[in-house]
């Protein structure tokens, strides 16, 4: 496995910096969807040209914590994400637990 530390920055580089989530809506079941930010995350696997590798892991934490800001953030009447909402410490060890379930 590549260094975690370059793996995340090698990862973030397929995000947008910033993501406008002000078509996002609050969904009943405590969840939240916008268009916006899947389109993110698609982006971010399209540019990954290698597929079954550490990045697919890390591109689907990075998304996973991303939506869970941008609904905190929604909430609060924030309508855009940004890359340095990312706590590091968490996306680790949301990227060990990651890999974990799927051995």
């Amino acid at each position: 496995m590549e260094n975690i530390e370059r793996l995340i920055q090698d990862t973030l580089k397929l995000f947008p910096e910033e993501i406008d989530i002000s078509d996002g809506e609050l969904r009943n079941d405590n969840g939240f969807f916008s268009q916006k930010l899947s389109k993110a995350w698609h982006s971010a696997e399209d540019k990954n040209a290698v597929t079954g590798n550490d990045v697919d892991f890390m591109i689907w934490c990075i998304y996973g914590l991303l939506h869970k800001i941008s609904r905190e953030k929604f909430a609060k009447g924030i309508y855009s994400v940004s890359l340095n909402d990312i706590n590091y410490e968490e996306l680790k060890q949301k990227y060990k637990k990651a890999l974990q379930e799927a051995e």
